[in-house]
């Protein structure tokens, strides 16, 4: 029972964790309905204890059981046997048509052909309304022929277990989709969450089957301690970590809102003042030592540069206009030594011996 009513207030936290947030206009990864479904079928599954709380006695304990005894703890029984497969039927097929969806994405690669939320919704309530007809089923054969469907037989006979076969067939079905989903990373990384959670639940079934074997004593424990298990399995597998997954994306989305955007008007003009700025300042240390005749002799391209680190106006344009000087300076005596060069060339004597000096070609320019 204290297990149950901590499951009630964990899943009942939850679950108005999520309306708040939805109603507070936050955008949650997928649509957020199943996850409130699962809650909602999690609440039917910690509350499902109380028919297996309660012992029927008859009025007098000393007498034989009257008609009326045992046809009031048939009733009881199969109460129980009701909300046990059903409330299995709920969880199994919403996980299972979630497991279908993330293999869907996985199968195709394409977040275009996922099963939509249409056919989701027909494999969650077909696999409810079978379950549903057969444990339906179950309570008509028990009014119409009392006198041969008895607790013995559908609680603690076989009966029960060939209820529970459809249930068990759904979680097999999501433990055979496994491997195509637990890649997933969609929806708060839904498809790890459903492999850690069915497989939590396979164990318990495993347990509380083998269990209910040993006795009818052992088996009125087993079955209650069995939902609650799997009650605690799905919550601590697949809803508290995906309640932490979605806690961490809206802190995340918080902190990039509080952050400038790229077309705010104020990170335009801040971009705009630090773009004006000189960011890469080049100058060469060395050439604060050196003589005019020695920067006469180097080229521009051997200048070496530096970035300016400590950066600032009077220093680059100063700097910009010497640099200015001596490649203006070294350029004017390099077409001064051409000059001379072409003069004392023996091509240009030969030309001048050839062409008289008071023709009028001789105030043509030769080009070689």
């Amino acid at each position: 029972m204290t297990a149950a009513i901590l499951g009630l207030i964990c899943t009942l936290a939850i679950l108005v964790f999520i309306v708040v947030r939805i109603s507070l206009g936050d955008v949650f990864e997928g649509n957020p309905v199943t996850s409130i479904l699962l809650l909602l079928s999690l609440l039917l599954m910690f509350t499902s204890f109380i028919p297996f709380s309660i012992e029927y006695v008859g009025e007098h304990r000393n007498s034989h059981v009257t008609i009326e005894d045992a046809a009031t703890l048939n009733t009881l029984c199969a109460v129980r046997v009701f909300i046990l497969t059903l409330v299995y039927c709920f969880v199994f097929s919403l996980l299972l048509c979630r497991s279908v969806m993330l293999a869907s994405i996985g199968s195709e690669g394409g977040f275009l052909s996922h099963v939509n939320g249409y056919i989701q919704a027909v494999i969650c309530v077909f696999s409810i309304l079978v379950q549903l007809g057969m444990s339906i089923q179950l309570l008509v054969g028990m009014h119409i022929a009392s006198d041969k469907v008895s607790c013995e037989n559908m609680y603690y006979g076989h009966w029960m277990f060939g209820l529970l076969a459809y249930d068990m067939l759904l979680l097999l079905s999501i433990i055979a989709l496994v491997p195509f989903i637990y890649r997933s990373q969609r929806n708060y990384r839904e498809g790890i969450l459903i492999v850690i959670g069915s497989v939590l639940m396979l164990i318990i079934w495993i347990v509380w089957i083998t269990l209910s074997f040993f006795g009818d004593e052992m088996r009125d424990a087993a079955l209650p301690l069995g939902l609650q298990a799997s009650g605690w399995a799905i919550l601590v597998g697949i809803l508290i970590p995906r309640t932490f997954l979605i806690v961490r994306g809206i802190e995340r989305s918080d902190i990039a809102q509080a952050l400038p955007s790229l077309t705010s008007l104020a990170f335009a003009q801040n971009h705009q003042y630090s773009s004006e700025q000189s960011v890469y300042e080049c100058v060469n240390p060395a050439m604060r030592n050196i003589s005019q005749d020695e920067l006469h002799h180097q080229s521009p391209s051997e200048i070496p540069t530096l970035p300016l680190r400590g950066g600032g106006g009077p220093r680059r344009q100063q700097f910009f206009a010497n640099l200015r000087q001596a490649n203006a300076h070294i350029g004017n005596q390099r077409q001064n030594t051409t000059r001379v060069n072409r003069d004392n060339s023996p091509a240009h004597s030969v030309q001048e011996s050839l062409t008289p000096s008071d023709s009028p070609e001789s105030s043509k320019i030769t080009r070689f």
